[in-house]
Protein backbone atom coordinates (compact mmCIF):
# COMPACT_ATOMS: atom_id res chain seq x y z
CA UNK A 1 0.00 0.00 0.00
CA UNK A 2 2.74 2.58 0.80
CA UNK A 3 4.73 1.53 -2.44
CA UNK A 4 1.46 2.13 -4.36
CA UNK A 5 0.82 5.57 -2.87
CA UNK A 6 4.32 6.66 -3.25
CA UNK A 7 4.00 6.20 -6.89
CA UNK A 8 0.39 7.97 -7.02
CA UNK A 9 2.77 11.20 -5.46
CA UNK A 10 5.71 10.57 -8.16
CA UNK A 11 2.35 10.72 -11.18
CA UNK A 12 1.35 14.36 -11.10
CA UNK A 13 -1.82 13.74 -12.37
CA UNK A 14 -3.29 11.53 -9.70
CA UNK A 15 -5.11 14.33 -7.90
CA UNK A 16 -3.98 16.25 -4.72
CA UNK A 17 -1.32 14.57 -2.16
CA UNK A 18 -3.59 15.13 0.48
CA UNK A 19 -5.82 12.29 -0.79
CA UNK A 20 -3.33 9.85 -1.18
CA UNK A 21 -1.76 10.29 2.09
CA UNK A 22 -5.21 10.27 3.49
CA UNK A 23 -5.92 7.48 1.54
CA UNK A 24 -3.11 5.52 3.02
CA UNK A 25 -3.46 6.48 6.32
CA UNK A 26 -7.31 4.83 5.83
CA UNK A 27 -5.77 2.03 4.84
CA UNK A 28 -3.07 1.72 7.05
CA UNK A 29 -5.25 2.12 10.07
CA UNK A 30 -8.36 -1.04 8.50
CA UNK A 31 -4.89 -3.10 8.44
CA UNK A 32 -4.18 -2.87 11.76
CA UNK A 33 -5.05 -5.13 14.24
CA UNK A 34 -6.82 -3.62 17.38
CA UNK A 35 -6.71 -6.43 20.10
CA UNK A 36 -9.77 -6.44 21.16
CA UNK A 37 -10.82 -9.25 18.59
CA UNK A 38 -10.75 -12.78 19.59
CA UNK A 39 -11.15 -15.90 18.12
CA UNK A 40 -14.73 -18.46 19.45
CA UNK A 41 -12.38 -20.95 21.02
CA UNK A 42 -10.10 -18.30 23.06
CA UNK A 43 -13.31 -17.01 24.30
CA UNK A 44 -14.66 -20.14 25.05
CA UNK A 45 -11.66 -21.36 27.17
CA UNK A 46 -12.17 -17.90 29.00
CA UNK A 47 -15.34 -18.84 29.65
CA UNK A 48 -14.76 -22.32 30.86
CA UNK A 49 -11.64 -20.71 33.41
CA UNK A 50 -14.14 -18.19 34.66
CA UNK A 51 -16.49 -20.72 35.52
CA UNK A 52 -14.26 -23.04 36.97
CA UNK A 53 -13.00 -19.95 39.28
CA UNK A 54 -17.02 -19.28 40.23
CA UNK A 55 -17.48 -22.76 41.05
CA UNK A 56 -14.19 -22.93 43.27
CA UNK A 57 -14.39 -20.18 44.45
CA UNK A 58 -18.36 -19.14 46.09
CA UNK A 59 -18.14 -17.22 49.36
CA UNK A 60 -20.30 -18.30 51.96
CA UNK A 61 -22.55 -16.34 54.07
CA UNK A 62 -23.50 -18.88 56.93
CA UNK A 63 -26.81 -18.89 55.83
CA UNK A 64 -27.59 -22.69 54.16
CA UNK A 65 -30.93 -21.73 52.77
CA UNK A 66 -29.18 -18.57 50.80
CA UNK A 67 -25.73 -20.31 50.06
CA UNK A 68 -27.70 -23.63 48.85
CA UNK A 69 -29.91 -21.14 46.58
CA UNK A 70 -26.75 -19.35 45.63
CA UNK A 71 -24.56 -23.05 45.01
CA UNK A 72 -22.79 -22.38 47.32
CA UNK A 73 -22.57 -18.67 48.28
CA UNK A 74 -22.01 -15.42 47.02
CA UNK A 75 -20.36 -15.92 43.56
CA UNK A 76 -17.23 -13.46 42.95
CA UNK A 77 -17.41 -10.31 40.35
CA UNK A 78 -21.23 -10.05 41.20
CA UNK A 79 -23.43 -7.42 42.60
CA UNK A 80 -26.07 -9.02 45.16
CA UNK A 81 -28.98 -6.49 46.51
CA UNK A 82 -30.86 -7.16 49.35
CA UNK A 83 -34.32 -5.11 50.02
CA UNK A 84 -36.16 -4.98 53.09
CA UNK A 85 -38.59 -2.56 54.59
CA UNK A 86 -37.45 -0.10 57.25
CA UNK A 87 -36.64 -2.03 60.51
CA UNK A 88 -36.82 -5.85 58.83
CA UNK A 89 -33.17 -6.48 59.67
CA UNK A 90 -30.94 -5.11 57.06
CA UNK A 91 -28.25 -4.21 59.13
CA UNK A 92 -28.66 -7.46 61.00
CA UNK A 93 -28.46 -9.27 58.40
CA UNK A 94 -25.27 -8.06 57.08
CA UNK A 95 -23.86 -8.39 60.79
CA UNK A 96 -25.25 -12.12 60.51
CA UNK A 97 -23.29 -12.63 57.41
CA UNK A 98 -20.25 -10.43 58.58
CA UNK A 99 -20.01 -12.61 61.74
CA UNK A 100 -20.33 -15.93 59.70
CA UNK A 101 -17.82 -14.63 57.33
CA UNK A 102 -15.09 -14.35 60.00
CA UNK A 103 -16.41 -17.69 61.39
CA UNK A 104 -14.93 -19.21 58.07
CA UNK A 105 -11.81 -17.24 57.67
CA UNK A 106 -12.73 -15.24 54.99
CA UNK A 107 -11.76 -11.61 55.07
CA UNK A 108 -14.00 -8.86 53.49
CA UNK A 109 -14.87 -5.32 53.95
CA UNK A 110 -17.87 -3.95 55.51
CA UNK A 111 -18.80 -0.51 54.91
CA UNK A 112 -21.33 0.89 57.44
CA UNK A 113 -23.06 3.79 55.70
CA UNK A 114 -26.36 3.87 58.53
CA UNK A 115 -24.77 2.54 61.88
CA UNK A 116 -21.17 2.94 62.47
CA UNK A 117 -18.52 0.07 62.61
CA UNK A 118 -18.71 -0.40 66.52
CA UNK A 119 -22.69 -0.68 66.41
CA UNK A 120 -22.09 -3.89 64.06
CA UNK A 121 -19.30 -4.74 66.11
CA UNK A 122 -21.79 -4.71 69.15
CA UNK A 123 -24.20 -7.10 67.34
CA UNK A 124 -21.27 -9.59 66.63
CA UNK A 125 -20.03 -9.31 69.87
CA UNK A 126 -23.26 -10.19 71.96
CA UNK A 127 -24.10 -12.92 69.38
CA UNK A 128 -20.59 -14.39 70.95
CA UNK A 129 -21.28 -13.84 74.17
CA UNK A 130 -25.10 -14.88 73.97
CA UNK A 131 -26.51 -11.75 74.80
CA UNK A 132 -28.69 -8.65 73.63
CA UNK A 133 -26.20 -5.69 72.02
CA UNK A 134 -28.57 -3.09 74.30
CA UNK A 135 -26.99 -5.70 76.88
CA UNK A 136 -23.36 -5.50 76.41
CA UNK A 137 -22.51 -3.05 78.88
CA UNK A 138 -23.46 -5.58 81.70
CA UNK A 139 -21.22 -8.28 80.13
CA UNK A 140 -17.94 -6.18 80.39
CA UNK A 141 -16.73 -9.18 82.30
CA UNK A 142 -17.45 -12.15 79.60
CA UNK A 143 -16.40 -9.71 77.08
CA UNK A 144 -13.04 -9.00 78.29
CA UNK A 145 -12.60 -13.15 78.96
CA UNK A 146 -13.24 -14.07 75.44
CA UNK A 147 -10.42 -16.10 74.09
CA UNK A 148 -8.46 -14.02 71.26
CA UNK A 149 -9.36 -14.67 68.33
CA UNK A 150 -8.20 -13.87 64.20
CA UNK A 151 -10.37 -11.28 63.00
CA UNK A 152 -11.08 -11.12 58.94
CA UNK A 153 -13.07 -7.61 58.65
CA UNK A 154 -12.11 -3.98 58.00
CA UNK A 155 -15.03 -1.93 58.80
CA UNK A 156 -15.26 1.43 56.79
CA UNK A 157 -17.76 4.03 58.31
CA UNK A 158 -18.36 7.37 56.96
CA UNK A 159 -22.00 9.10 56.47
CA UNK A 160 -20.61 10.79 53.16
CA UNK A 161 -18.82 8.53 51.32
CA UNK A 162 -19.67 8.66 47.41
CA UNK A 163 -19.25 5.49 45.55
CA UNK A 164 -15.99 6.39 44.37
CA UNK A 165 -15.21 6.42 48.06
CA UNK A 166 -16.19 3.03 47.88
CA UNK A 167 -14.54 1.81 45.02
CA UNK A 168 -11.09 2.71 46.44
CA UNK A 169 -11.88 1.37 49.77
CA UNK A 170 -12.69 -2.26 47.90
CA UNK A 171 -9.80 -2.09 45.40
CA UNK A 172 -7.47 -0.84 48.37
CA UNK A 173 -8.57 -3.33 50.33
CA UNK A 174 -7.86 -6.07 48.14
CA UNK A 175 -4.80 -5.58 47.17
CA UNK A 176 -3.54 -4.42 50.55
CA UNK A 177 -5.64 -7.02 52.97
CA UNK A 178 -6.75 -9.50 50.48
CA UNK A 179 -10.83 -9.51 50.82
CA UNK A 180 -12.75 -11.38 49.11
CA UNK A 181 -16.05 -9.88 49.42
CA UNK A 182 -17.72 -6.11 50.30
CA UNK A 183 -20.54 -5.55 52.37
CA UNK A 184 -22.44 -2.32 51.88
CA UNK A 185 -24.89 -1.18 53.98
CA UNK A 186 -27.35 0.53 52.24
CA UNK A 187 -27.81 1.67 48.94
CA UNK A 188 -29.34 4.87 49.21
CA UNK A 189 -27.14 6.95 51.61
CA UNK A 190 -24.20 6.91 49.26
CA UNK A 191 -23.51 10.16 48.81
CA UNK A 192 -22.09 12.29 45.69
CA UNK A 193 -24.86 13.09 43.71
CA UNK A 194 -23.23 15.65 41.02
CA UNK A 195 -24.83 18.90 39.71
CA UNK A 196 -27.14 18.69 37.62
CA UNK A 197 -28.04 15.01 38.00
CA UNK A 198 -30.89 13.55 38.78
CA UNK A 199 -31.70 10.93 41.70
CA UNK A 200 -32.09 8.45 39.14
CA UNK A 201 -29.32 8.88 36.89
CA UNK A 202 -27.33 8.96 40.70
CA UNK A 203 -28.76 5.74 41.47
CA UNK A 204 -27.96 3.82 38.07
CA UNK A 205 -24.15 5.20 38.29
CA UNK A 206 -24.19 4.08 41.78
CA UNK A 207 -24.98 0.65 40.95
CA UNK A 208 -23.36 0.06 37.56
CA UNK A 209 -19.89 1.64 39.03
CA UNK A 210 -20.15 -1.18 42.47
CA UNK A 211 -20.88 -3.85 39.57
CA UNK A 212 -18.14 -3.05 37.61
CA UNK A 213 -16.24 -2.62 40.68
CA UNK A 214 -17.13 -6.22 41.89
CA UNK A 215 -15.59 -7.14 38.12
CA UNK A 216 -12.20 -5.02 38.69
CA UNK A 217 -12.06 -6.75 41.89
CA UNK A 218 -12.94 -10.11 41.29
CA UNK A 219 -15.07 -10.21 44.29
CA UNK A 220 -18.64 -10.52 45.15
CA UNK A 221 -20.20 -7.43 46.74
CA UNK A 222 -23.98 -7.78 48.78
CA UNK A 223 -25.90 -4.37 49.34
CA UNK A 224 -28.83 -3.48 51.00
CA UNK A 225 -31.50 -1.39 49.77
CA UNK A 226 -34.46 0.25 51.74
CA UNK A 227 -37.83 -1.04 49.91
CA UNK A 228 -40.85 2.24 49.48
CA UNK A 229 -44.17 1.69 50.53
CA UNK A 230 -45.08 -0.44 47.83
CA UNK A 231 -42.44 -3.38 48.23
CA UNK A 232 -39.88 -2.43 45.97
CA UNK A 233 -36.96 -0.66 45.99
CA UNK A 234 -36.50 3.16 46.00
CA UNK A 235 -35.20 4.03 41.96
CA UNK A 236 -35.92 0.39 41.25
CA UNK A 237 -34.85 0.34 38.05
CA UNK A 238 -31.08 1.04 38.36
CA UNK A 239 -30.95 -1.48 40.73
CA UNK A 240 -32.42 -3.81 38.94
CA UNK A 241 -30.48 -3.59 35.79
CA UNK A 242 -27.28 -3.36 37.63
CA UNK A 243 -27.39 -6.28 40.17
CA UNK A 244 -26.60 -10.24 39.26
CA UNK A 245 -29.26 -10.74 42.21
CA UNK A 246 -31.39 -8.76 43.74
CA UNK A 247 -33.49 -10.54 46.54
CA UNK A 248 -36.12 -9.00 49.20
CA UNK A 249 -36.24 -10.12 52.70
CA UNK A 250 -39.52 -10.26 53.98
CA UNK A 251 -40.06 -10.33 57.49
CA UNK A 252 -43.11 -9.07 59.98
CA UNK A 253 -41.99 -6.63 62.67
CA UNK A 254 -43.48 -8.84 65.17
CA UNK A 255 -42.37 -12.24 64.06
CA UNK A 256 -38.49 -14.05 64.15
CA UNK A 257 -39.59 -15.67 60.68
CA UNK A 258 -37.94 -14.63 57.51
CA UNK A 259 -37.71 -15.55 54.29
CA UNK A 260 -36.48 -14.47 50.60
CA UNK A 261 -38.33 -13.28 47.67
CA UNK A 262 -36.21 -13.35 43.87
CA UNK A 263 -36.96 -10.61 41.88
CA UNK A 264 -34.16 -10.98 39.63
CA UNK A 265 -31.18 -13.12 38.86
CA UNK A 266 -28.84 -14.41 36.35
CA UNK A 267 -27.02 -16.10 37.99
CA UNK A 268 -29.70 -18.45 40.14
CA UNK A 269 -33.27 -19.66 38.77
CA UNK A 270 -35.45 -17.31 39.84
CA UNK A 271 -36.87 -19.19 42.50
CA UNK A 272 -38.00 -18.11 46.13
CA UNK A 273 -35.77 -18.49 49.07
CA UNK A 274 -38.92 -19.82 51.11
CA UNK A 275 -41.95 -18.22 51.16
CA UNK A 276 -44.76 -17.06 53.82
CA UNK A 277 -45.92 -20.44 55.02
CA UNK A 278 -41.93 -21.73 54.42
CA UNK A 279 -39.95 -19.34 56.25
CA UNK A 280 -36.52 -20.06 56.04
CA UNK A 281 -34.48 -17.95 58.04
CA UNK A 282 -34.98 -16.59 62.18
CA UNK A 283 -34.56 -13.77 64.17
CA UNK A 284 -32.61 -15.15 67.28
CA UNK A 285 -32.92 -12.09 69.37
CA UNK A 286 -31.63 -13.67 72.56
CA UNK A 287 -28.12 -13.28 70.97
CA UNK A 288 -27.20 -10.18 68.91
CA UNK A 289 -30.26 -10.24 67.24
CA UNK A 290 -28.42 -12.38 64.10
CA UNK A 291 -30.53 -14.45 61.47
CA UNK A 292 -30.02 -18.20 61.58
CA UNK A 293 -31.69 -21.15 59.79
CA UNK A 294 -34.81 -22.07 61.19
CA UNK A 295 -33.93 -25.81 59.34
CA UNK A 296 -30.87 -27.64 61.30
CA UNK A 297 -29.66 -29.39 58.38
Amino acid sequence: MTREALKKLEDKSVGEWRDVTKSLSDNLVSEAPTGRSLSANEVQRQLLSRLDRQEEVRIPTGLRALDSRLGGGLHPRTLTMLGAFGKTGKTVLCSTISYNMELSGHPHLMACLERGGTEVEALKTARRVGCKAFDLATHKDRIAALPPMKRYCHYVHDTSMTVEDLRHEILYHRRRHGIVAALIDFWQLIQGREKGETVDTHRTRVAQTLQATSVDADIPIFMTCQLDDKGRSRDSSSALTASNLFLILHRDQDSAEAWMETIVSNITDEIDIGGIGTPQFALDRSAGPHFKDITSH
